[in-house]
């Protein structure tokens, strides 16, 4: 049984990004990588909030995270009832 070389964790998130700096901080010796995925808008349409932006941009800079993923919603089928 081969054992586990290198362990990342992502966290997916919207808003309330000041939090993962305590999830990080907690976690940062026992893991090799920390990602942050966000998306510019919500599954409703909300655009993110630049204080969210501009924390994610903090953590990544002071070495909490390792890199920032962005992506963008492709469908909108849980708002319109069609999920799963």
């Amino acid at each position: 049984m081969s054992k586990i070389s290198k362990l990342g964790m992502g966290i997916i998130a919207f808003e309330g990004i000041e939090h993962i700096k305590n999830i990080a901080y907690e976690v940062r010796d026992l893991v090799d990588t920390i990602v942050i995925c966000l998306q510019h808008e919500s599954y409703h349409g909300e655009p993110i909030q630049q204080e969210d932006v501009d924390a994610a941009n903090l953590l990544l800079e002071y070495g909490y995270v390792d890199e920032i993923i962005w992506f963008e919603v492709k469908d909108r089928h849980i708002e319109e009832g069609n999920a799963g």
